[in-house]
C-alpha cells in the first residue's frame, strides 16, 4: 500500500481536547475506497495510542482522540502529544506508518512484536526521565495546564500561579543545595555535624587505600562513587577482599571519587520531602525472581524481562557480577531451580533503576522517621528532596531501632503515586488564573486601555500582538504565540484572548493559546456547514464544529451589550475577585498549619 504521510504540530489547543495534538494527513492512491482509507487511518491511530501506553505515556494513551475525518481525498487525524517530546512523536507515528503499509489488511493493527521493536528504539533515545512522564501523567489527571519551554524544562500552570520544574528540581531549588547533595561524602559530613545518622565513609584513590579502609571499618562494606545517583556504581554487601577489589575497579571506571563505608543492615526506604513535609514513603526491594519449582533462575529471569519490556516503570535485570555474587550468597547458580514461591535476590541494593521494585508505605511510617527525613532536607536547604533511609522497621522510631541516611537526592525520582501530591503541594491555590476568550469583531484598543484600570497583571492577546498592563509585550504573526507570551509572564494575574471569526477561519489558525477558558463569548451564527467543511485548516474546521467546548461557560455574542470591552473587563474583575478570595483562604490555611 502506497500512502504518503504528513505530520505537523498543532501549536495551540482545540476546544474540549485540552491536550496538544499533532495533525497527521494521509494521502492514498485513488483505487482504495473511502471506507478502506478511513479504516487505514483509524488503525494507525489505534496503533499509535497503544504504542504510547507501552512507552509509559498513559497520560496521552488514555486521552480521547479526535475522530478521523476525510477532506478532499485526504484522511486526517489528531493524535495527542507533548511538545517536550515532539521529535519522538514524529518518529513514532512515522515508524508505525511505515509498518502499517506493509500489511494489506486495514482492519487489523500491528503485531505486538512489531510495536515492541519500535518502542525499544525510542525508549533509550528519548525517554531518559521517568519523572517527566509521571509529572505530565499527574498534570493531566488533575487538569493542570503546562508548557514545555525547552528539553527537560516545563512550566506548570499560567501566570502568577505557574511553577518551573526540571526533572525533580523546582524553580526554588538552590544551585548550592544541588551541588552539596551531589557529593555523598560532603552530604554525610554535613548530616553528622547536625547530629543525624549518616555513614562515615572513607575516600580511596587506589586499591591499597580501599583495602586499608575495609580493614579499618570491617566487612561487610559498601563501595560507591561520591558523585553519582540512582545506585550507579554502588556495590553493597562486600564481604571479601576479592570482591572489594573487583568493586573498586568497577566503580573507579565511573568516578575518581570512590568511597568505602560500613554496610548497614536494614530495609531500604525512599522518603520524599517538600518544604519540610514528608509526603511519600516507599519501601524498595532489590530485584530478583520468584521460583516455580520448574524453571532455572536464568529461565525465570528471561521470562520476567520479557514481561518487563512493556513496563516503563520497571527495569530489566541481567546476570552480571552483582547477580552472580548474590546467587553465591544464597548457595545458588544461574542453572539452579528455586522451589515454588522462593524469592531469589539478584541485586545487592534495593534501587528501582537497578531492577528493584517499590511499594507505598507512608501510612506505616513512624513520625520520628518522617521528621528525620525533613531535617535531612533542611540541612541541605532543599525544597524537594528524596531521602534514602535504611532501617529495620519503618513503623518504629529510628531513635529506638537505629537507622542510617545513606543518600540525599536533590533531584529525586518521584513515583507515580506521589507526583500528584507534590504538584498539589507546590501550588495549593491551583495553577490556573481567571481567563476569558472573545470570538467577535470589535476594537481591541479600548480593551487594552481599560485593562489598566483593573490594576497590575492583566494581559490581552490577539493574533497580532499581546499586552500586559496596557504595554505591548509581544508582536508575532499568530494567536498561539502571542497568547502564550503572556501566559509565561509570572506577573500575569488574569487575561483575555481575542480573535475575530474571520481570523479563526484562516489557514494560519493553529488553535487557541489556552487549553480552557473560564468564560467565552462566541457567535451564535457560525459559518455554514459547507463552508466549515471546505476550510483549508483542519484546526479551524475542528474548532468551529466544537466551539461550545472551549470554556466552562459560553455566552453568545449577540446577547452582549454594545460595549463589549467594558462588559468583558467587568467579567474579568469578578473572576479575579473570586480568585483573590481563594488565594487569601489558602494563605490562611498555610499560616494556621
Amino acid at each position: 500500500m502506497d500512502a504518503k504521510l504528513k505530520v505537523r504540530p498543532v501549536k495551540g489547543y482545540l476546544p474540549g481536547l485540552k491536550r496538544q495534538f499533532i495533525w497527521i494527513v494521509l494521502q492514498r492512491p485513488d483505487h482504495f475506497s473511502a471506507a478502506e482509507n478511513k479504516l487505514f487511518t483509524e488503525r494507525l491511530q489505534a496503533d499509535y495510542l497503544e504504542a504510547l501506553h507501552l512507552l509509559g505515556l498513559d497520560f496521552l494513551a488514555n486521552y480521547p482522540s479526535a475522530p478521523v475525518t476525510a477532506n478532499a481525498g485526504q484522511y486526517e487525524a489528531f493524535l495527542p502529544f507533548h511538545e517536550g517530546l515532539y521529535a519522538m512523536f514524529v518518529e513514532l507515528v512515522s515508524a508505525i506508518h511505515r509498518e502499517s503499509i506493509k500489511h494489506p489488511d486495514v482492519t487489523s493493527g500491528l503485531s505486538k512484536s512489531a510495536l515492541a521493536e519500535i518502542i525499544e528504539k525510542l525508549k533509550g533515545k528519548y525517554l531518559d526521565s521517568k519523572n517527566r512522564n509521571r509529572r505530565i501523567n499527574a498534570m493531566v489527571h488533575d487538569d493542570i495546564p503546562s508548557l514545555a519551554l525547552m528539553p527537560g524544562i516545563i512550566q506548570i500552570g499560567w501566570g502568577r500561579n505557574a511553577r518551573l520544574m526540571d526533572t525533580g528540581a523546582s524553580d526554588k531549588t538552590r544551585a548550592l543545595s544541588i551541588s552539596l547533595a551531589g557529593n555523598k561524602k560532603t552530604t554525610s559530613e554535613l548530616l553528622r555535624i547536625h547530629g543525624l545518622p549518616a555513614s562515615d565513609s572513607i575516600q580511596c584513590t587506589n586499591e591499597s587505600d580501599a583495602l586499608k579502609a575495609a580493614k579499618k571499618i570491617g566487612f561487610p562494606v559498601v563501595v560507591k562513587p561520591a558523585d553519582f545517583e540512582r545506585g550507579i556504581g554502588v556495590h553493597a554487601l562486600i564481604d571479601s577482599e576479592e570482591r572489594l577489589l573487583s568493586a573498586f575497579r568497577s566503580t573507579s571506571k565511573l568516578s575518581s571519587q570512590v568511597l568505602v563505608e560500613k554496610h548497614f543492615h536494614g530495609l531500604d526506604y525512599r522518603i520524599q520531602v517538600f518544604e519540610g513535609v514528608a509526603y511519600s514513603v516507599t519501601q524498595r526491594s532489590p530485584g530478583g525472581v520468584t521460583g516455580d519449582g520448574l524453571h532455572t533462575v536464568e529461565e525465570l529471569l528471561a521470562q520476567m524481562n520479557a514481561d518487563r519490556r512493556h513496563r516503563s516503570d520497571l527495569r530489566q535485570l541481567t546476570l552480571d557480577d552483582d547477580a552472580t555474587n548474590m546467587l553465591a550468597r544464597q548457595k545458588m547458580r544461574a542453572d539452579s531451580v528455586p522451589s515454588a514461591g522462593q524469592f531469589v535476590t539478584l541485586r545487592s541494593i534495593a534501587n528501582v533503576d537497578r531492577g528493584g521494585t517499590s511499594v507505598q508505605v507512608i501510612d506505616k511510617a513512624h513520625s520520628d522517621n518522617l521528621a528525620l527525613a525533613a531535617q535531612a532536607a533542611q540541612v541541605l536547604n532543599l525544597d524537594i528532596a528524596g531521602i534514602d533511609l535504611l532501617i529495620s522497621d519503618i513503623s518504629k522510631s529510628w531513635r529506638e531501632v537505629g537507622a542510617l541516611i545513606c543518600e540525599v537526592n536533590a533531584r529525586p525520582m518521584i513515583n507515580t503515586a506521589a507526583i500528584g501530591r507534590l504538584l498539589r503541594m507546590m501550588s495549593p491555590q491551583g495553577y490556573r488564573i481567571p481567563s476569558i476568550l472573545l470570538v467577535k469583531n470589535f476594537s481591541v484598543d479600548r480593551l487594552v486601555e481599560g485593562s489598566r484600570k483593573l490594576g497590575p497583571g492583566i494581559g490581552i492577546a490577539t493574533p497580532r500582538a499581546a499586552w500586559i498592563d496596557g504595554m505591548e509585550v509581544c508582536r508575532k504573526d499568530g494567536f498561539a504565540d502571542n497568547g502564550r507570551s503572556i501566559l509565561l509572564n509570572r506577573n500575569l494575574r488574569a487575561f483575555i484572548h481575542c480573535i475575530t471569526p474571520e481570523e479563526m477561519s484562516r489557514e494560519k489558525f493553529f488553535g487557541f493559546p489556552c487549553d480552557r477558558y473560564d468564560l467565552a463569548v462566541i457567535p451564535r451564527e457560525k459559518p455554514a456547514s459547507m463552508a466549515v467543511e471546505e476550510m483549508s485548516s483542519p484546526m479551524a474546521r475542528y474548532a468551529w464544529l466544537n466551539l461550545e467546548k472551549v470554556a466552562g461557560k459560553c455566552v453568545y455574542a449577540e446577547e452582549i451589550p454594545d460595549d463589549l470591552a467594558d462588559w468583558a473587563l467587568n467579567q474579568l474583575a469578578g473572576l479575579s475577585a473570586v480568585e483573590a478570595e481563594s488565594h487569601s483562604a489558602d494563605s490562611m490555611k498555610r499560616d494556621s498549619a
